[in-house]
């Protein structure tokens, strides 16, 4: 879920979800070096996020490859399940703070640690294999 303000709610039911790679969900794009504006950085956090303003503006739902190519070309990543979970890119634009966003971390819900995507551990093959989303 893009906020944990939101978990629980009929738009982010549950922090992690275990879905297809071809599923559309949102993205959210994290960074480990400041790459200006839009990029920010939260205290509790160690990575910039941005959603808002990056790729002439919002990604709407896409799958997981394109949100991979999403984040690559802004010249960011996939964020991971903890970074979501710690709030990393919450309210930086597109109101997906409502919304399941695509993570790389393989599902691993604990109550600790929520959030999550797919992994990208191993690149997806043309054939739909289980993956999950945030």
């Amino acid at each position: 879920c893009g906020s944990t303000a939101f978990v629980g709610s009929n738009e982010c039911p549950s922090h992690e979800e275990t879905i297809d790679y071809t599923t559309l969900r949102y993205v959210r794009c994290c960074s480990d070096t400041n790459l200006g504006q839009p990029w920010k950085k939260k205290n509790q956090c160690s990575v910039w996020g941005a959603t808002e303003k990056i790729n002439d503006g919002c990604s709407g739902k896409i799958n997981f490859n394109e949100a991979m190519a999403y984040c690559a070309d802004a010249d960011g990543r996939l964020c991971t399940s903890e970074e979501l979970a710690n709030d990393c890119t919450r309210g930086t634009g597109c109101g997906y703070d409502k919304a399941m966003i695509w993570s790389s971390s393989p599902y691993q819900f604990t109550s600790a640690s929520p959030s999550v995507s797919p992994s990208t551990t191993q690149a997806p093959s043309t054939t739909p294999e289980e993956g999950e989303g945030v």
